[in-house]
């Protein structure tokens, strides 16, 4: 098969795959029913099997380039933690999905190494499974109004949540993609810089209504980042810096414009012959720490409160340190973690690196930190290479990683464009054999940042 037929299949395959995850988690239960038993691990075996075979194409060029070898360790620390986890099988079920998709990933950077279009075909890919997802929840939205739109409770407005599972599972996923429609709208031709200008207003938009502060946070932040390297000069970049941290400021405060409800809604009763004085009615488990004495008002969410999860955090670190050095093992987040906070309504921290404090202890976090750090330690090097682009998606995600549990769970829709970006951050850097050799260099914002025509494609 030619590099050409290959470049054209890999973003369809990715942007597949990355509506398949969703499907997995998605709002509509139809949709769950018949994509959780298996499409999604099958999207992404066949992911993994096109990625390695493009690589074996281009003879798995440079494959210890960081942050291969990072992510080799990464991923036989998530295995090895099988041995002394409270759920073994959980553990190898999880891990095994986590060695697929770093697999995925090394192999799109090895057939993308300094080649800088192929680098852009991958997060092209990202963007387009994005607009998919996007379009589904519009479509369900449309089709299935309650299923698209989280209801107001008395301490929350209500919340759009589209395709997804919940508002935050949707957020993620946009949050991640909209610094690549930024570049590819800023830098892109003709129609595509329309057409990619158009994804970014549709993702921001769906962004914006779902009223997820950290997920908001992770694009301003991507985007800042490819502005703060544009080669324009400084008043350009600051006054584009202000424009759009001015929008995303309008965005988080009209979506907290939604006002919660004024009635609570009504609760299921309890089944003939329960007891009428069990406590479980009247102090739930998983609102005990916290819950408010009676007649206090309800505490509603701000654009700027905690919503419980600053107790949810303290009582995962206190779980944690019982297991500080390799925690309990990884995927048992949501085993582990008690959610027993007023305010609080998630099985896990909601805080990746918190929840990998809880899975792998220490090691895990080092080990995390190294997979980071090898991939971003030389980008301040390459300001003006599409490199930038890759390194703004995963400054995103560490940003996200704040407020939800994601990078380690591969069923998360923004764990696929987290880790393809982390892998794909140094690919764009031509290697030593090819130093010498004279190569077209991307700028952003620039005319000739266009992709380098590949001469099969010519």
């Amino acid at each position: 098969m030619s590099d050409r037929v290959l470049r054209t299949l890999a973003p369809w395959l990715i942007a597949a795959t990355i509506l398949a995850i969703a499907s997995g988690s998605s709002s509509v239960r139809w949709v769950i029913e018949h994509t959780r038993g298996g499409i999604r691990w099958g999207a992404l075996v066949v992911l993994l099997v096109f990625a390695l075979g493009w690589a074996a194409a281009r003879r798995f060029e440079d494959p210890f380039r960081a942050p291969a070898p990072a992510g080799a360790w990464f991923a036989a620390l998530a295995v090895a933690s099988t041995a002394w986890s409270v759920d073994a099988r959980l553990t190898f079920e999880r891990a095994g999905t986590l060695v697929m998709l770093l697999g995925a990933a090394w192999g799109f950077s090895c057939a993308a190494r300094g080649r800088r279009d192929v680098v852009g075909v991958v997060l092209d890919g990202i963007l387009l499974g994005a607009v998919a997802v996007a379009i589904a929840s519009l479509v369900t939205l449309a089709l299935t109004h309650a299923n698209a739109v989280q209801p107001a409770t008395l301490a929350y407005g209500a919340r759009f949540e589209g395709y997804g599972q919940n508002p935050n599972t949707l957020a993620m996923l946009l949050a991640l993609a909209l610094p690549i429609a930024g570049w590819r709208a800023a830098t892109a031709q003709q129609w595509k810089r329309l057409a990619a200008g158009a994804a970014a207003v549709l993702l921001f938009g769906e962004l914006a209504a779902t009223g997820s502060r950290a997920s908001l946070a992770a694009a301003l932040v991507g985007v800042l980042l490819l502005i703060a390297f544009a080669p324009r000069p400084p008043a350009y970049r600051i006054g584009a810096a202000a424009a759009i941290a001015a929008v995303f400021a309008a965005g988080a405060v009209a979506a907290h414009l939604a006002k919660p409800a004024t009635v609570a809604q009504p609760q299921p009763h309890p089944p003939p012959g329960r007891l009428a004085k069990d406590a479980e009615r009247f102090l739930p488990l998983d609102a005990e720490i916290g819950l408010p004495k009676p007649g206090t008002p309800i505490r509603r969410r701000g654009l700027f409160s905690s919503s419980g999860r600053f107790e949810a955090w303290r009582g995962a670190i206190r779980q944690s340190d019982a297991r500080p050095t390799a925690g309990y093992g990884f995927g048992t987040e949501s085993r582990v973690f008690v959610d027993r906070y007023y305010g609080f309504d998630s099985s896990v921290v909601e805080n990746a690196y918190l929840g990998l404090y809880l899975q792998l202890g220490v090691v895990g976090l080092l080990s995390f930190a190294a997979v980071i750090a090898s991939a971003l330690l030389r980008i301040r090097r390459l300001p003006e290479d599409v490199a930038l682009v890759p390194a703004a998606v995963v400054l995103g995600g560490l940003v996200l990683a704040v407020g939800q549990s994601f990078f380690y769970s591969v069923g998360a829709p923004g764990t696929l464009p987290f880790w393809f970006a982390a892998f794909l951050a140094t690919s764009a850097r031509t290697t030593a054999a090819k130093a010498s050799a004279p190569t077209a260099r991307g700028s952003l914002g620039a005319a000739r940042c266009s992709p380098p025509r590949d001469p099969e494609n010519a």
